[in-house]
């Protein structure tokens, strides 16, 4: 009976350390950064304050960029911390605290799917692409890895960085690329096969399911966004793509036993090119293990002979 009471209570407890840490915690830190800013000022005075602009800061002009603004004090007022209540929901824009509590639950509980989605789907592309081994068409590959590299390229352009400036030198990036890009196409065209050979099908709910996800990226431009596509199969392919592909994932999920395990949240959220770089580093570091035991064994042998 005891257990059972605190069992209760657990649910509670992790509300509260969600809270503590997404919410209160935060506001603390800007807090005390306020108090240390506007420490000593009254209203009258000007004080030079200097910021910096995140790397990836919306406007490619201001980022990562530093600037100073000129201030003047009108009015000085006192910081206090928030309480978890009915008012600071209504400050986000929730009728009441256990409203808030419960779209906070379900925004984490659809972060968790998403990315256990992900992770399975990562698992069964790569267990297809290792079993199904053929000559891939060099001109899907490079087109791939040109697709990928543009995008590369655009994001350094908007914050203002140079391959340089990454962690991996060029060649290893390019060199990740391709195999990226022969695994995207292996697996592109694996699904695509199992989707013929099953009739697997879009239907026009899908369709238009995509449609509708789109459209809500560019709010007031849904019309332009609907022409555009109605006018351009092509893009509608691509669009509808990722849709195809969900629906063959789901069609072999059927016809196979899945086992659940225990991961941390560092490796559920970790990106595939992030995984995949640990694991090749795992295998590096086992390598190298090996062969300084090996170099030490046959070291051992031959002073073993000479003595």
């Amino acid at each position: 009976m005891e257990s059972s009471g605190i069992g209760q209570f657990i649910p509670l407890i992790l509300i509260f350390v969600i809270f503590y840490f997404f919410l209160i915690r935060p506001q603390q830190k800007k807090v005390k950064e306020h108090k240390a800013m506007v420490e000593g000022l009254k209203k009258g005075d000007k004080k030079l304050v200097k910021v910096k602009f995140p790397d990836n800061y919306q406007s490619s002009d201001l980022a990562g960029k530093e600037a100073t603004f000129d201030v003047n004090i009108k009015k000085v007022s006192k910081a206090e911390e928030s309480k978890v209540n009915d008012d600071l929901a209504k400050s986000m824009g929730m009728e009441d605290l256990d409203t808030l509590k419960k779209n906070l639950k379900e925004r984490i509980q659809q972060d968790f799917d998403s990315a256990a989605r992900m992770k399975l789907k990562d698992s069964l592309l790569d267990i297809l692409e290792k079993k199904h081994k053929f000559e891939l068409p060099e001109s899907m590959v490079n087109q791939e890895f040109d697709q990928m590299w543009n995008q590369l390229q655009q994001q350094l352009e908007q914050q203002k960085k140079e391959l340089k400036d990454l962690e991996l030198s060029e060649k290893e990036i390019r060199k990740n690329y391709t195999e990226i890009s022969q695994k995207r196409v292996c697996t592109g065209l694996l699904i695509a096969e199992i989707g013929n050979q099953n009739d697997i099908q879009l239907d026009d709910s899908d369709i238009n399911k995509a449609l509708q996800m789109e459209m809500q990226r560019y709010p007031g431009q849904e019309k332009e966004i609907l022409d555009y596509y109605q006018k351009n199969q092509d893009a509608i392919r691509q669009l509808t793509a990722p849709v195809f592909e969900d629906k063959v994932i789901d069609f072999i999920l059927e016809k196979v036993n899945l086992k659940e395990v225990k991961v941390t949240r560092e490796d559920l959220f970790d990106s595939g090119i992030k995984a995949d770089s640990k694991q090749k580093e795992k295998k590096k570091s086992k390598a190298t293990s090996k062969n300084k035991s090996k170099s030490k064994t046959k070291t051992e042998k031959t002073k073993a002979k000479k003595d």
